[in-house]
């Protein structure tokens, strides 16, 4: 009788101990989905913790301590990555505020090539794209303005040259005036009236 009674303990506590045993089973088999879950849904922090939570239910398992190590790494590899942003963001700041300095000072064409080398860092940085473009667009008006001054200088001088009667050195002034504006009007008729 009492034989009998021990190994029925001995059953129930078998028993106990496996449903204990499966209880865990499933508590790991848990955390190792939701682990899964968050790694899929790159939450490495987050399944990191679901790992290790399993690795401490039942200590030891070797794909657990794997996956732990991926996490690690992977964690690393976003915190590397995350740096090398901020580093390159700041590069492309110091560039951008290089650039808007020689903008503000109306060094069109140097302000033009410091948004160049923004854009060389941050080939879609809206700020220089826009930038460059209207140093561009400077760079046009002053060539254009340049040009007009020095075309009126010839035609002034010439005009003084006229009136002065040195005619000589009015026509060359005339004639170079009409090379540069071949249909200028008052530049034809000067022409006219020293040819005739």
């Amino acid at each position: 009788d009492k034989r009998i009674k021990d190994v029925k303990a001995l059953q129930e506590k078998e028993a106990s101990n496996q449903a204990n045993a499966n209880l865990l089973l499933d508590q790991q088999r848990d955390l190792m989905n939701k682990a899964k879950v968050a790694e899929t849904n790159k939450q490495f922090e987050l399944a990191l913790n679901h790992y290790e939570a399993a690795d401490k239910i039942i200590p030891g398992d070797k794909t657990i301590s794997g996956k732990i190590n991926e996490m690690k790494q992977l964690l690393d590899n976003q915190k590397n990555e995350q740096q090398q942003k901020l580093a390159k963001a700041q590069v492309v700041n110091d560039l951008l505020k290089k650039a808007d300095d020689l903008y503000k000072l109306s060094n069109w064409n140097e302000a033009k090539l410091a948004y160049e080398k923004v854009l060389q860092e941050d080939q879609s940085n809206a700020i220089a794209l826009k930038k460059q473009q209207e140093c561009l667009d400077n760079l046009t008006k002053k060539t254009a303005t340049e040009e007009e001054e020095a075309y009126q200088s010839i035609v002034s001088k010439a005009n003084e040259n006229f009136e002065k009667n040195d005619f000589k050195n009015a026509k060359k002034l005339y004639d170079r005036a009409l090379k540069l504006r071949p249909s200028d009007k008052f530049v034809i008729a000067q022409l006219n009236k020293l040819n005739n």
